[in-house]
């Protein structure tokens, strides 16, 4: 015979049953709500649920600036670029991406932005404890006990009623005026300036990490960093912070034995009509630039 629950009237067997009924409703309801709403709209979530999604071999890795420089849908590359993407995140995504498929063709960043501020504190993004769940293989893959994914459930009403925010505008950049041109790209590079001693960062560090997990794995590198615009160029032209992260990024090339494909390297003049600001390729400037940069980093 069932002892009664003190508390609820019912037996410990219907209490239990209850109570595991009540979890798969939740996960059944959240599970549901995530991949219609969230994870179709979500860069993050979309990014940690494509590591899982693709077999290509050649992938190319960034922030926004990739995700403008290069195809959407690339017929070669696959993309695992993401907005304000700091290195720790780029290690770790790649690491479990690689995980079972070898490497061939690898395109990462190499970027002052990718060493300012902002992207130190932004740290690994939080797909350490993402792929430390997923990893364990179940025959589909569960969101709604993943951080990453699942802490979108604590605004349901923002994606139900999410729409896509309006793309900007190709030609802004050319239609802007040569002050306010300036005026902007100084503030632009004061967000992107690298940090104090940024060799000593976590963020910097696992630049190192990569590179010695793909030359492992016998992977083709290119290290690239993106066209920007020319007020853009001048304003940095003698600024130590940028000039000592150039040559940090030349000397891991050197180090090991990896192409580094400096902004300059590709043969085409950059004016206003390529940009959309003062460092993101616009349509035009995209078509020109990736076939050139695929060209210019694997070609021997």
């Amino acid at each position: 015979m069932d002892i009664k629950n003190l508390f609820t009237g019912f037996s410990n067997r219907t209490y239990i049953v209850c109570i595991i009924l009540g979890i798969i409703a939740y996960v059944f309801i959240a599970e549901t709500f995530l991949r219609i709403y969230v994870i179709p709209n979500d860069e993050l979530s979309q990014i940690a649920v494509s590591v899982y999604e693709s077999g290509k071999q050649d992938v190319i890795i960034g922030d926004s600036q990739f995700k403008f420089g290069f195809p959407e849908n690339d017929a070669l590359f696959k993309d695992l670029s993401y907005n304000g993407m700091p290195v720790e995140a780029m290690e770790i995504i790649l690491k479990e991406y690689y995980r079972h498929i070898k490497p061939n063709r690898v395109i990462i960043i190499a970027a002052p932005q990718m060493l300012a501020e902002n992207r130190v504190e932004r740290g690994d993004l939080g797909f350490k404890e993402y792929f430390k769940f997923n990893t364990v293989k179940f025959p589909f893959m569960i969101y709604a006990f993943e951080k990453l994914v699942s802490r979108n459930l604590a605004d349901m009403s923002k994606w139900i009623h999410y729409k896509p925010e309006q793309k900007v505008k190709e030609n802004m950049w050319e239609k802007t005026s040569g002050e306010n041109r300036i005026e902007m790209t100084r503030k632009r590079i004061e967000t992107q300036r690298p940090v104090r001693n940024f060799q000593e960062t976590q963020n910097f560090k696992s630049y190192y990490k990569i590179l010695t997990f793909l030359k492992d794995k016998n992977a083709a590198v290119c290290l690239l960093r993106m066209p920007v615009s020319i007020e853009y160029r001048e304003l940095i032209l003698n600024d130590n912070d940028f000039i000592a992260s150039e040559a940090e990024f030349k000397k891991m090339a050197a180090l090991y034995e990896v192409k580094y494909v400096d902004l300059g390297q590709i043969p085409l003049k950059y004016d206003a009509s390529f940009f959309i600001n003062s460092d993101h390729l616009n349509e035009k400037g995209r078509r020109l630039f990736a076939p050139l940069a695929e060209k210019y980093c694997f070609e021997k």
